[in-house]
């Protein structure tokens, strides 16, 4: 309400940050901080403001986060069924492996494919999933350090519990400990327990605890939360 001179109701505007919230005039710096809060939620949500002058602004903080990247280290049979219902989810997929290892279906399906000497250029961020599932002791072991070294909040490792003790009780007899805040983001066994047995089902399991720990929820049954199901503000 009141007059906007260089806005009107409806508009759309991509946000940037010091930049384009100028023609909100004195609003910017609250609208500014609010937008702020929205970015560490991860959640959108609206917002009204009542200016000095009279003037009003109703608002809508939308966020639009990127799309999930599932890194797949390892060329066996089970990479494919992985790599299908990534896709099907829309995610980015890459492929970690020596690529003249690989089926041509799974080639088809990932955005990127690297070879065990330029996992260097894996680029991570806070919606990387990183999945060790070479089947071959050692090289989940090279491919855990790798992991360890990008920003990735979820790396899971294919085997059982003892393999992975195993493969840490190693790091640290070398010298290079797993720290507790790596242990944190280090799923191993990998997945929910849906009873999974095939790879197809072990590729739900496993895609539906990503999903979870990248959204910050525990993976219960819906039936037991006590609240709604989407944060309302």
């Amino acid at each position: 309400s009141g007059e906007w001179r260089n806005i009107q109701a409806g508009d759309v505007i991509s946000y940037e940050p010091g930049r384009n919230l100028h023609i909100f005039g004195h609003a910017a710096e609250q609208l500014s901080e609010r937008i702020k809060e929205q970015l560490q939620t991860g959640h959108s949500a609206p917002h009204h403001f009542n200016l000095p002058d009279g003037r009003a602004l109703d608002v809508f903080i939308e966020i639009l986060p990127p799309a999930v990247h599932l890194v797949l280290m390892g060329h066996q049979y089970d990479v494919y069924p992985l790599s299908r219902l990534a896709k099907e989810m829309d995610w980015q997929v890459t492929i970690a492996a020596n690529p003249h290892k690989l089926n041509s279906q799974i080639v088809a399906l990932a955005d990127l494919v690297l070879a065990p000497g330029d996992l260097d250029k894996l680029r991570t961020d806070e919606y990387t999933a990183i999945i060790l599932m070479a089947h071959d002791y050692k090289t989940d072991k090279y491919n855990l350090l790798k992991a360890l070294g990008t920003t990735s909040p979820y790396i899971g490792m294919l085997g059982p519990r003892s393999r992975s003790e195993r493969l840490w009780a190693e790091l640290a007899d070398e010298g290079r400990p797993v720290s507790p805040s790596d242990h944190e983001r280090i799923y191993a066994p990998v997945g929910l327990d849906i009873g999974a047995v095939t790879p197809e089902e072990i590729a739900l399991s496993l895609m539906a605890e990503v999903k979870a720990v990248l959204s910050g929820r525990e993976g219960a049954s819906l039936r037991y939360r006590r609240s709604t199901i989407h944060q309302r503000d």
